[in-house]
C-alpha cells in the first residue's frame, strides 16, 4: 500500500514539474518570439521587415504601434499602407497625423487606410475630414465608407452633411447617408424623406421610395401606400419593397 501511494505521489509531483516547465518554456518562447518580431519590424532587410509588418496587422498589441509608426512615412506604398493599418488597429491615437497625411495621397490604398484610421480614432473632431472624403474623394467606395464612419461617430453635428449627401448622384452614398442618420438617431429623417416624396425633390420619387425602405418607421407607410397603384410599374414595385422592408426593420413584419 505504501509502495502504491509513493508511486502516486511521485507521479503527481512529476506532472506538476512538467506543467511548471511547460509554463516556463511558454514564457521563454513568448519573450524570444517578441524580441525577434520587434527586431524584424525595425530591420533594414525588407525580407524580414515586410513579412513581420504584414503579420502585425493581425496582432492586436498596443506596443506594436510605437514600433511601426515610423513606417507610416515609408516611401514604399505597400509598406506604408500596412503600417497605417497596423497603427489604426493597435493604437489609432498615435497615428492621427499620418492618417490625415495619407488622405491627401493619390494612392487609393493610402487614402483608404487613412480613412479607416480616422474611423478607428472616432470622435467629433474627425467629422470635418470624414465629410470632406464623403463629398470630394474621387473613389465612390471611400465616399460610402466615410458616410458609414460618420454614422459610427454618432454625433448630430454630422446630420447636415449627411442630408446633403442624399443629393449625391451615387446611390450607395445616399443609402449610406440614410443609414448613418439612423445610426445617429436623427429625428428629422422621416420628415425629410416625406417632403422629398411629396414634392418630388431630388433624388426623385423612385429613389426616395428606395431610401424610405431603409428607415424602421411604420409612419412612413401611409405616404408610400398610394404608390402601390401608381401608373409606373417601377414605383409600384419600389413602394411594395419599401413597405415590406419597413415592417421588417421595425419588427412589425406580418410573416
Amino acid at each position: 500500500m505504501l509502495f502504491f501511494l509513493s508511486i502516486v505521489l511521485f507521479s503527481a509531483a512529476n506532472v506538476g514539474a512538467q506543467a511548471e516547465t511547460s509554463v516556463y518554456r511558454g514564457e521563454t518562447a513568448f519573450s524570444r518570439a517578441r524580441e525577434q518580431f520587434e527586431l524584424a519590424l525595425v530591420s533594414e532587410d525588407i525580407n524580414q521587415r515586410f513579412p513581420a509588418l504584414r503579420a502585425a496587422r493581425f496582432i492586436n498589441e498596443p506596443w506594436i504601434a510605437e514600433i511601426v509608426a515610423p513606417l507610416c512615412q515609408s516611401p514604399d506604398v505597400f509598406e506604408r499602407a500596412f503600417a497605417l493599418e497596423v497603427v489604426a488597429n493597435t493604437n489609432p491615437a498615435l497615428g492621427r497625423a499620418a492618417f490625415l497625411e495619407a488622405l491627401t495621397s493619390e494612392e487609393r490604398a493610402l487614402r483608404l487606410r487613412g480613412l479607416l484610421g480616422l474611423a478607428a480614432l472616432g470622435g467629433p473632431d474627425t467629422i470635418p475630414d470624414l465629410v470632406r472624403i464623403m463629398n470630394d474623394d474621387p473613389d465612390p467606395d471611400l465616399q460610402v465608407a466615410a458616410a458609414r464612419a460618420l454614422g459610427d461617430v454618432g454625433d448630430v453635428k454630422a446630420s447636415n452633411p449627411l442630408y446633403r449627401a442624399i443629393e449625391n448622384s451615387f446611390p450607395p452614398v445616399r443609402e449610406q447617408a440614410v443609414l448613418a442618420l439612423i445610426a445617429i438617431g436623427d429625428q428629422n429623417l422621416a420628415k425629410n424623406l416625406i417632403n422629398r416624396l411629396q414634392n418630388d425633390h431630388h433624388p426623385g420619387i423612385a429613389e426616395t421610395l428606395r431610401l424610405m425602405a431603409l428607415v424602421p418607421d411604420p409612419a412612413l407607410i401611409a405616404f408610400i401606400e398610394p404608390y402601390l397603384t401608381d401608373d409606373d410599374p417601377l414605383k409600384r414595385t419600389l413602394a411594395a419593397i419599401a413597405i415590406l422592408s419597413i415592417l421588417e426593420r421595425s419588427g412589425n413584419s406580418q410573416s
